[in-house]
């Protein structure tokens, strides 16, 4: 009571206890609600994300199913939409664990199927499977053993193997049943044949293996996206990588293909109305060729009425009455419609005329003659319109409109550019002149004499520069008077500085100065300044400036003067050209037309001018702005003279009428007739009385005229004309050919010598074309004028400086060179980590305004950045490094500054800038690079006989290794060369699992491991190589140095190949101390930054002489890695890098490495051919047994030495052919060759690419005897290069230990390593795989696992082989040198074993079954053979018919065979059964004639082995019927479970039919599942009508021949086919159901024997089971 009353609660107790209870039911309820509402929103966005997939998937492109890489791309975007949708319903939300209370057992909510109907789900898999059914076809489909059983044989037998022996079916497709047309009455429709059905399980298997492999695919795709992107919320981060790997996928893809299909529609679209362009024109065309012009009045008069018929007769009936005009043609049909023009309906063919035609006789006959009607052009019959020659007609002239605007460009830009460079040069030229001092400053301090000289130079270089200079040029000259200090410039006849000389020097006379100055001008070519245009040039620009097109004109005067039949070639006289010119369209007067044939003529005389010289001169069409340049090839001297350049010195008349005037004219009979006549300005005198006063003397001046005319002394006199080279200084040179114009034509004095027998010779050419517009002559005299002034210039800006106070100019800033710091002394090792900078003061160049002053300098600034891409120049903060001199009282400037501590190939950022009293100057900016560092040694990848791939930059992978090995190094020894070897495990251990598991997997040799293990030894006896690792923990020493870790790493291999190590080697040599985190990283981005702007190029260098030095260029690469083609097969080779970075800094060269480049691969080996011998126990009469020497029954092993267990190969030796023509010594030549070099002596000393002497004389130095020890043999073989050839195996190496060791001092003498190293020897290595035993795939062993030969011999015979398996063998060569690659394999098969020999089953009259079994290994096929022995038919022997196999399966057919007379082919072996099948019934025999048997089985390759032992048979001589009244006689053996193919069987089965149906018998058995028929007896034997169930109606009793047999090994059924002998049933009945005699059908075995069942005993009964 107590205890009630104290459990007792009172109801406020009780209501404060319900409450909790209720809220949390209520806060159940709701987490349950939300967890609803979330997994039905789950479920709507995964049903969308479905839906959109199938979309997208509708909405591809069909060729994306077509193509096997898009189609399996496709396949994977949907296994990742498949994989989203998945992974978007959640471990929580997909299935959902509800529990109800505290007992209640866990519920699990599956979410809702996604096309909303319960109790169906669907996925991606489903909707590519039933895609995938529809439009793919799979390609070259592999099959698999249980996919070979399902298909059958007749389809088996189509398709073919691949070279693992398994079945490949070129196409699968997914068959669909035909379907049923509607409205049809057809009752069945076609089913699906068991090979379809069978294809379409393999198809689907297809498609779900596929589908697996997308998965794969799509998660391997999502992992390296996920580790891309390191995102922390991974589950986040794959369903984000799952859409874009799924859906995002489709949909690029679907946009994609409406982006293509968009731009193809577009494409059609502007093809068709292209296409119907064309045709529209070539329609109009042809129809405006039927057009007519339909005269007013045809055009206004009405047509015709329509005839009406009239029915006013009566009985007479309608009547039509009488039409007048019919229309007939398209003119009649437009009468009276006001058509102006009209088409006819078409044109006639030859004979027979069209409308067209009988509108134009209509309008004729009319009177309307219409020429638009009667057009010949507009009806001719040309072509139809024709698209593509319209197309090449308008793209050619197209072309040539734009290749002549191009090249009016090109022109008008050169142009522009000729005188703008013009411009300026007169610019500078005028800035020269205003800083030169006059010449009254030069006669002042150094006399009137040098005064002259300076003004004639300074005028001939202004001259030269441009000939507009002249006013400047005379203005100049008059400064420095004694007027001009007041301001005023006095003109005067002589200037007052040339006074004293008194030479006419004035400003009057310096035009006929400058004229005669270079360049001198001819009448087409003459500067303003020099007088003007002439009339010459005037009548030329006439000609060539007009519009008119002489083209035609002169090629109608060509054909005038052709048939005229004058001079060959064809002259052009002044009548002629005017008359020519006159149908041009230009009029041209008689001294202008004589002034051009003049020109062309040239001195010539003849007063004529060749017609092709003048017509590629007046009738080349010239373009608007052209006229100067043609012009400018010209030069003429007719008005002008060579001598002074005076314009206007001699006046040309033709035929003049009156008497010469006097000595000043002089007359000229030309070859045609015609007189010329010239007068000579006396000015012309004068003028050059006045040029030899100021002492340019003429030539042609005699000694006494030259004193009488030039009172100047003798040096101030100059030749006339006045050559440009004498007046440039020594810096300044121009070539001969540009001053004296050898381009030009030249002059010819023959008929014009009289003119000029007083004046000197004219020049060649007037310089024009040789100055051009800014020519290299214009540009040497404005280089002379700099010179000149150079100094006048500098103390110019100096003055301005210092007045106006300007700060100094930029400096020039520079690096000095590798080569030019060499030469100094630097060493090149030093230059990798330095700079040498270099400045000099800022000067104008010239280029801007010469009143462009700067100031003078007081010292430099030096200002350093950092590396080029650092944080510091990004951020452009610089500091001061040093100045220039660094204190004011130092007084002496160094203008350079060392910067030392740099990285090598890193590009840095500096300034500079100068300083004085005004101020800084401005900066100048610059980037230099440190040279790149030394390359590693390159490192050989691959290696083949005639190309190498070579490497020499470290890998990322092998990188990160050195720096995790670097690391731990510095962690456990604090910065110094040792560390403890348990601490330093420990750590790699802890800390570097990817650098553990790399040094288990680096292997070294034992002279390395010496360091640690003690255990050295100069031979090769014992394991070559141990793990690093191993070497590491089981050592002895407490401390490991890390330079002996370098070495190890030097000379070890790894598992990821040989080069692995060595990079990591070359990586640990260039390790160096590390810096800080931020300081590395961010020089880590610099050097990223810079080698994206400017990579650095690898140059590969080839030796040629190692013993002197000779290298060779291959190949310029930025890469680092290159492949070396064309090198020579068994060669020893040396190749070496070196580094040149964007600047053009080299880096010195690395070290070199030797590679043996591969003897050529050899053939495969062959089958040696076996001596066939003579058949000794054949028939006397009988010729050579059939097969004897076919290769596929008996013939392989009788050519060829292959049996079941041996195989005898031959191979080609080790010749020239095999090492591509240079020996296996690799030094070029034969054996002979080279010893014949060197006892000649051309060899020379001279050993290539690799020095042997010099190599052995490395390691045997120190001993007088010249041996080395053995434990540098790895060493030496590494150097020269065949490390690999001998380290491949450790038996290579032993043996070539073996060989080379002298066995009394174990050492190896270096003349005996010699003698070994140069010869000619190789060794063969035959290699074999494992074998494939016949039946089954090659998926076994990879080649060479077992040797099988090695030697010098060139066969073998292969013992230990297994029948009927097929062998690969290949060959290897291999040389001291280097060794070859494996040669292609040689598939061999073995012959089979021989087969038991044949078994007699039964013998009839014209025919015996036979049986054999398989020997050991079994066989493809077999091939039976017979002969007859005898024949007891009759006293005559008859020819024996050719016995014929008919396969047991397949029905029994009638052989009739013919007898004739017997022959020795009688008795010859035939071929009676080829097939597979191991029980045969041979037909067409004889009766009571004798038979021998044999059998050969045959392997897949069709190679025969050896015959089986004879049997020997006959025939029956009584036919033996089976009839059921015999059965217990003839069937006397009990069969039981011993059945096999070739048994003759008696058995019993009961019959049971379907009562309700239509008397079908029931369990009839079925391929692969036949069922008994007595199974149904147990129902009941109940023979009433009105019973449901089976009936029995009666017992079958068969006899039959057991032909084939089957096993279904799944259902454990083993089926018999059987071919009905004979068939009884027990009652009436059952008589229906009777088999007929040569029906086929099959049983089970079980039910075979079910009851009881005999057979017929065979007549080697004794033989019949093994």
């Amino acid at each position: 009571v107590c205890r009630l009353s104290s459990n007792r609660q009172t109801p406020a107790s009780m209501a404060n206890h319900k409450q909790p209870a209720t809220s949390r039911w209520d806060e159940k309820k709701e987490h349950l609600s939300a967890k609803t509402r979330n997994g039905f929103e789950q479920w709507v966005k995964r049903k969308d994300t479905f839906e959109r997939g199938c979309r997208l998937l509708d909405a591809l492109d069909v060729s994306r199913w077509d193509d096997p890489a898009k189609f399996r791309d496709v396949i994977v975007a949907l296994a990742a939409v498949d994989q989203s949708l998945r992974t978007e319903a959640g471990p929580g939300e997909s299935e959902e664990e509800v529990t109800h209370g505290g007992d209640r057992p866990r519920q699990t909510c599956a979410p809702p199927p996604l096309d909303g109907v319960r109790g169906t789900r669907r996925s991606v898999f489903e909707v590519f499977r039933r895609r995938a059914t529809r439009d793919v076809t799979f390609t070259d489909v592999t099959l698999t053993a249980a996919n070979e059983r399902s298909l059958s044989d007749a389809l088996t037998q189509q398709l073919v193997r691949d070279e693992a022996g398994r079945l490949v079916m070129p196409t699968l497709r997914y068959a669909w049943p035909a379907q049923q047309h509607s409205g049809t009455v057809a009752p069945a429709v076609g089913h699906l044949t068991a090979d379809q059905r069978a294809q379409n399980a393999i198809f689907l298997r297809y498609c779900r293996t596929m589908w697996r492999e997308a998965q794969r695919e799509a998660r391997t795709r999502l992992g390296r996206a996920l580790a891309d992107a390191g995102a922390v919320d991974r589950n986040r981060a794959a369903a984000a990588g799952l859409r874009a790997l799924g859906i995002g996928q489709l949909a690029a893809w679907v946009e994609t293909d409406s982006e293509i299909q968009r731009v193809a529609a577009r494409d059609a679209m502007r093809e068709r109305e292209e296409k119907a362009r064309v045709t529209h024109a070539r329609f109009v065309k042809r129809k405006d060729r039927t057009r007519l012009r339909v005269p007013v009045t045809e055009a206004a008069q009405p047509a015709p009425p329509i005839p009406r018929l009239d029915l006013s007769r009566g009985e007479n009936g309608p009547t039509r009455p009488r039409v007048e005009r019919v229309s007939s043609t398209a003119l009649d049909l437009a009468r009276g419609q006001g058509l102006v023009w009209v088409h006819a309906l078409g044109r006639g063919a030859p004979g027979r005329d069209g409308d067209l035609e009988r509108s134009r006789r209509q309008l004729l006959a009319r009177g309307h003659v219409l020429r638009a009607n009667f057009d010949a052009t507009r009806d001719a019959t040309d072509e139809d319109f024709d698209a593509d020659r319209f197309e090449e007609i308008h793209e050619k002239y197209t072309a040539a409109r734009r290749r002549a605007a191009r090249a009016r460009r090109i022109d008008a830009r050169r142009e522009f550019e000729r005188w703008n460079a013009a411009r300026r040069g007169r610019a500078r030229a005028l800035d020269c002149l205003r800083a030169l001092q006059p010449p009254a400053h030069m006669a002042a301090e150094a006399g009137a004499a040098a005064a002259l000289r300076y003004w004639r130079r300074i005028g001939g270089l202004l001259k030269a520069v441009d000939g507009g200079l002249l006013g400047d040029w005379v203005e100049w000259s008059q400064l420095g008077g004694n007027d001009s200090a007041a301001g005023v410039t006095r003109a005067s006849d002589v200037f007052e500085w040339a006074q004293p000389l008194k030479a006419p020097a004035s400003p009057a006379n310096a035009t006929a100065v400058w004229c005669a100055l270079a360049p001198r001008g001819c009448d087409v070519s003459r500067h303003p300044s020099c007088g003007g245009v002439s009339a010459l040039r005037a009548s030329l620009v006439k000609v060539l400036g007009s519009s008119c097109d002489l083209a035609s004109a002169f090629e109608r005067l060509r054909k005038r003067l052709a048939a005229s039949g004058g001079e060959v070639p064809p002259t052009v006289t002044a009548r002629d050209l005017r008359r020519c010119c006159h149908e041009g369209g230009l009029a041209l007067s008689r001294e202008e037309a004589r002034q051009l044939i003049d020109c062309v003529d040239a001195y010539s005389g003849y007063g004529t001018a060749p017609f092709d010289e003048i017509s590629a001169l007046l009738a080349t069409p010239v373009r608007p702005g052209g006229v100067r340049r043609a012009l400018r090839r010209l030069t003429h001297f007719e008005a002008t003279c060579p001598e002074t350049g005076m314009p206007n010195a001699f006046r040309v008349t033709a035929s003049p009428a009156r008497v010469r005037a006097g000595p000043c004219e002089v007359d000229v009979t030309l070859a045609n007739g015609e007189v010329r006549r010239r007068w000579k300005n006396p000015e012309r005198t004068a003028r050059i009385e006045l040029l030899c006063r100021i002492g340019m003397v003429s030539k042609s001046l005699a000694h006494h005229d030259i004193e009488t005319l030039c009172p100047l002394p003798h040096d101030l006199r100059c030749a006339l004309p006045h050559d440009l080279a004498s007046e440039l200084p020594d810096s300044c040179s121009i070539s001969a050919a540009a001053l004296s114009g050898a381009s030009e034509p030249r002059s010819d004095l023959a008929a014009y010598s009289a003119w000029f027998s007083a004046s000197d010779v004219p020049p060649a050419s007037s310089q024009a074309e040789a100055f051009g517009v800014w020519g290299a002559p214009r540009r040497a005299a404005l280089d002379a004028l700099l010179a000149v002034s150079d100094n006048a210039r500098k103390e110019a800006r100096l003055r301005l400086a210092l007045a106006r106070g300007t700060p100094p100019a930029a400096p020039d800033l520079w690096a000095a060179g590798p080569d030019e710091l060499r030469a100094e002394g630097a060493p090149s090792d030093a230059l990798l980590s330095r700079l040498v900078l270099r400045w000099r003061p800022g000067v104008n160049n010239g280029d801007g305004d010469e009143t462009t002053v700067v100031g003078p300098v007081s010292f430099f600034s030096l200002e350093f950045s950092g590396a080029l891409g650092s944080r510091a120049q990004r951020e452009n903060a610089f500091s001061e490094i040093a100045r220039d001199p660094p204190t004011a009282r130092d007084d002496s400037f160094s203008f350079q500054h060392v910067v030392s501590g740099l990285t090598p190939d890193t590009t840095y950022v500096f300034r500079l800038r100068a300083f004085n009293g005004v101020g800084p100057g401005p900066y100048v900016w610059r980037r230099f690079s440190t040279p790149p560092a030394r390359p590693i040694a390159p490192v050989p990848v691959r290696v083949g006989a005639r190309a190498v791939v070579l490497r020499w930059t470290v890998p990322d992978m092998v990188a990160r290794r050195a720096v995790e090995l670097r690391r731990s190094f510095d962690e456990v020894s604090a910065g110094s060369l040792h560390a403890s070897r348990v601490e330093w495990l420990r750590v790699v251990a802890a800390h570097y699992a990817p650098l553990l598991s790399f040094l288990q997997g680096v292997t070294t040799t034992r002279g390395a491991a010496t360091h640690l293990s003690g255990s050295g030894s100069a031979g090769h006896s014992g394991p070559a190589r141990q793990s690093l690792l191993d070497i590491l923990e089981s050592s002895d020493h407490d401390i490991i140095d890390w330079a002996w870790l370098c070495d190890c790493l030097g000379t070890a291999t790894c598992r990821d190949g040989e080069e692995t190590t060595q990079f990591l080697a070359d990586a640990l040599t260039c390790a160096g101390g590390h810096a800080t985190a931020g300081a590395a990283a961010d020089a880590a981005v610099a050097r990223h930054v810079q080698r994206l702007a400017s990579p650095t190029t690898y140059v590969l260098e080839r030796c040629l002489s190692e013993l002197h030095g000779e290298w060779e260029e291959v190949l310029r690469t930025r890469f680092g890695e290159a492949t070396i083609n064309g090198l020579d097969a068994g060669a020893a080779h040396q190749f070496r890098v070196r580094a040149v970075n964007a600047a053009g800094a080299a880096s010195p060269s690395g070290r070199a490495t030797v590679i043996n480049t591969l003897l050529n691969s050899p053939p495969p080996p062959r089958l040696a051919r076996a001596h066939v011998r003579a058949t000794t126990n054949r028939h006397p009469r009988a010729s050579a047994p059939p097969y004897g020497d076919v290769v596929g029954v008996g013939g392989f092993e009788r050519r060829f030495a292959v049996s079941s267990t041996t195989v005898k190969l031959v191979w080609l030796g080790a010749t020239d052919k095999l090492t591509g023509g240079h020996g296996l010594n690799g030094r070029g030549g034969g054996p002979s060759d080279r010893i014949l070099a060197e006892w000649t002596g051309a060899a020379g000393e001279d050993e290539g690419a690799v020095s042997l002497t010099a190599v052995l004389a490395r390691y045997s130095h120190g001993r007088e005897d010249a041996t080395f020890d053995g434990k540098v043999l790895p060493d030496v073989l590494t150097r020269l290069g065949a490390h690999r050839t001998h380290d491949a195996e450790d038996t290579a190496l032993r043996a070539a230990w073996d060989e080379l060791r002298d066995a009394a001092r174990d050492v190896v003498r270096t003349a005996h390593f010699a003698a070994w190293w140069n010869a000619d020897v190789v060794t063969h290595i035959l290699q074999r795989d494992q074998g494939v035993p016949a039946g089954r795939s090659a998926g076994g062993p990879s080649l060479g696992t077992v040797t099988t030969y090695r030697g010098s011999g060139r066969g073998t015979e292969v013992h230990g082989l297994e029948p009927n398996t097929r062998y690969k063998f290949t060959l290897r060569l291999v040389s001291p040198r280097s060794h070859s690659r494996l040669s292609p394999p040689l598939e061999v098969w073995t012959a089979p074993a021989p087969p038991s020999s044949p078994i007699i089953v039964r013998d009839e009259t014209k025919a015996i079954v036979l049986n054999w079994r398989a020997g050991p290994g079994g066989a493809t096929k077999y091939v039976l053979e017979s002969r007859l022995v005898n024949s007891r038919d009759d006293g005559t022997a008859a020819q024996a018919p050719t016995p014929t196999v008919r396969h047991l399966a397949a029905p029994v057919r009638a052989h009739v065979r013919h007898r004739t007379n017997a022959t020795a082919a009688s008795y010859d072996w035939k071929v009676s059964y080829e097939g597979h099948e191991t029980t045969v019934r041979v037909c067409g025999l004889q009766p009571r004639s004798t038979y021998r048997f044999r059998v050969r089985a045959l392997n897949d390759a069709g190679h025969g082995g050896p015959p089986s032992a004879l049997t020997q048979a006959s025939t029956a001589s009584e036919p033996q019927m089976l009839v059921p009244r015999r059965a217990a006689e003839q069937f006397s053996v009990r069969a039981a479970g011993d059945i096999v193919v070739g048994d003759t069987i008696l058995f019993t089965e009961r019959l049971l039919v379907d009562r309700g149906g239509n008397g079908a018998l029931l369990g009839e058995p079925a391929r692969g599942a036949a069922r008994p028929l007595a199974s149904n007896a147990n129902r009941g034997n109940c023979r009433s009508r009105n019973a449901t169930g089976p009936q029995h109606v009666g017992d079958r009793t068969v006899a039959a021949h057991v032909v084939a047999e089957a096993h279904y090994t799944k259902k454990g059924v083993r089926e018999l086919r059987l071919e009905i002998v004979w068939c009884t049933v027990s009652s009436h009945d059952a008589a229906p159901y009777v088999l007929r005699p040569g029906d086929v059908t099959q049983r089970d075995a079980a039910h075979v024997i079910q009851f009881q069942a005999f057979r017929q005993p065979w007549v080697d009964e004794h033989k019949r089971l093994p």
